[in-house]
């Protein structure tokens, strides 16, 4: 089984009423949005009436009755088809009339095309032809989020059919296909032929969400916890132009805006950018791993009798990324691994601190040991001078949870991500 979303357009009402004429029904319904439904009831039920029974039969009635018949016969499979619809009365009316054509169909007596719509939740507010604004600031970002959790749901067998909708919304689409590489299907026009757009190999360049994440998050709080451009650019770089500069540049490159009471706010763009960051590679870095195990061979390089290192050890369900223990001391460092761009603060003191240096300091060996919480952060830009409070914030916990010393490191990468670890690209922050 394959599941097709869909975006509707008003292709069957075109296709109605040019065969069978003007009808001033129609009319009033053009480009009033979905909550006007009420007011034109009426007309509403007079203009689906007359195009269901038009409907009847015909495979051609509408872009996406023709595409979803196109994507069956390529499959030759069930098509479980979520329609979804613009912020209109049209838009909403034409999905519960393809809904009734298939009910009405042998696709749907066989169970081949199986298409739902529900009122109250598949119309996307926002997403309308007559402001710029509420598509861009609402509409898209209500569609990107429907998009992420069916692409959650459904995983590869989420398929996506652009062939209905209005046009604005195609390239959107053709985007987020690319990105997570969901097969995406589209008809032109009076054509026949059912175009499959490949997944080219192309990437977002993630390393402008990866060295200013924090910024990045920033940008998408609640609107009252956003800042001001004064304040925003200190989390882009400690030198005031070198910020500034920055700021013009992803301004320019429509990352991000100015929203409401001159907070710096993320684009549409902006959001899809860090949400793909968020899913592609934020979580399991493969550089981080790697960063974790160069850490590792450089204290190995130190090892003494009575000095024994660990990577990635273990308490409950808390873990250390390295764990350097020296008997002739008497003393544990506990040494954790962030990106300097986006240090998790939260989760240092979530995890690490109120959870796993407990854990140590209770552990029978460790008992009578001194325990140490190093934490190594690894950028090829120094790290935030903006960050000090909230690690100063972490010291003074660490300090409540059993360790009697904190230290921040700064490794030095290159753009490039190489680093060979040694005492001269280490600086205690």
């Amino acid at each position: 089984m394959k599941n097709v979303i869909t975006m509707v357009g008003i292709s069957i009402f075109k296709n109605a009423y040019k065969k069978k004429g003007y009808n001033p029904h129609y009319n009033k319904l053009i480009n009033k949005h979905f909550s006007e439904w009420s007011t034109y009831f009426r007309a509403i039920d007079t203009v689906q009436r007359e195009v269901e029974d038009w409907a009847i039969g015909k495979d051609q009635a509408s872009a996406e009755i023709k595409s979803l018949i196109e994507i069956q016969h390529r499959y030759n499979t069930k098509l479980n088809v979520i329609l979804l619809a613009s912020d209109s009365i049209l838009s909403t009316l034409a999905a519960k009339i393809i809904v009734n054509w298939f009910k009405e169909s042998n696709y749907s007596a066989n169970q081949t095309i199986v298409p739902n719509f529900d009122i109250d939740k598949d119309v996307i507010y926002g997403l309308v032809v007559d402001s710029a604004k509420d598509f861009k600031e609402k509409g898209l970002l209500f569609l990107f989020d429907k998009l992420d959790n069916y692409k959650k749901d459904y995983k590869k067998s989420l398929i996506f059919n652009i062939t209905g909708g209005f046009k604005a919304v195609v390239p959107f689409l053709t985007l987020f296909g690319q990105l997570y590489k969901i097969p995406t299907f589209y008809i032109y026009e009076d054509e026949k032929e059912l175009i499959d757009l490949p997944n080219l190999p192309i990437h977002y360049d993630v390393s402008i969400v990866e060295d200013n994440y924090i910024a990045f998050s920033y940008a998408a709080k609640e609107p009252q916890n956003r800042l001001t451009e004064d304040e925003f650019i200190n989390y882009l770089d400690n030198n005031p132009q070198k910020a500034r500069d920055q700021f013009k540049i992803l301004m320019n490159n429509q990352v991000f805006r100015i929203g409401k009471y001159g907070k710096v706010t993320l684009t549409v763009y902006g959001k899809l950018l860090k949400r793909y960051y968020e899913d592609e590679y934020k979580i399991g870095n493969i550089f981080g791993s790697l960063i974790e195990l160069r850490l590792f061979e450089y204290f190995i390089k130190k090892k003494y009798p009575g000095l024994e290192i660990y990577h990635s050890k273990k308490y409950d369900d808390f873990e250390a990324d390295l764990m350097v223990v020296d008997n002739n001391e008497e003393e544990v460092i506990v040494v954790e691994c962030k990106p300097g761009g986006n240090i998790p603060f939260d989760d240092i003191k979530s995890q690490k601190i109120t959870q796993l240096l407990p854990r140590i300091k209770s552990n029978y060996k460790y008992q009578n040991f001194k325990i140490k919480f190093h934490i190594y952060c690894y950028h090829h830009k120094e790290i935030l001078k903006k960050l000090k409070n909230e690690m100063i914030e972490c010291n003074h916990l660490v300090q409540q949870f059993g360790a009697i010393e904190t230290k921040w490191f700064w490794l030095k990468t290159d753009k490039t991500k190489t680093l060979s670890i040694n005492e001269n690209n280490i600086t205690e922050i």
